[in-house]
């Protein structure tokens, strides 16, 4: 399984670099925070929007800490074979304390 750090991540984005972050938890919580420039499909109904995921640059999967991300990971990669598949190490949640302090995480 391929690992993208809250760092990794982070430089990035503030690279410009073409990533695309792959929020999978629900849509109440997607609004009150998120990483920056974020698509939100909730684990359950990616299967009929996986065609909303990028082809040509990292997709990187996150949800709050990080564990529910290895199933999407998994799903993607065996059943899509796509390769460009990476989990958010510790999730949205390690990215507001590295990264984003500003995030209202409860």
């Amino acid at each position: 399984m391929k690992s993208m750090s809250t760092d990794e991540l982070r430089a990035m984005i503030e690279k410009g670099e073409p990533v695309q972050v792959l929020d999978i938890r629900e849509p109440d919580e997607f609004k009150v925070f998120h990483i920056d420039h974020s698509i939100n499909i909730p684990k359950l109904e990616l299967p009929n929007r996986v065609r909303e995921l990028a082809n040509d640059r990292p997709v990187v999967v996150a949800c709050k800490y990080g564990m529910k991300s290895d199933q999407v990971y998994l799903f993607l990669t065996e059943k899509y074979k796509m390769d460009n598949i990476y989990v958010l190490e510790g999730g949205i949640y390690d990215y507001a304390m590295d990264i984003d302090p500003t995030m209202p995480i409860d």
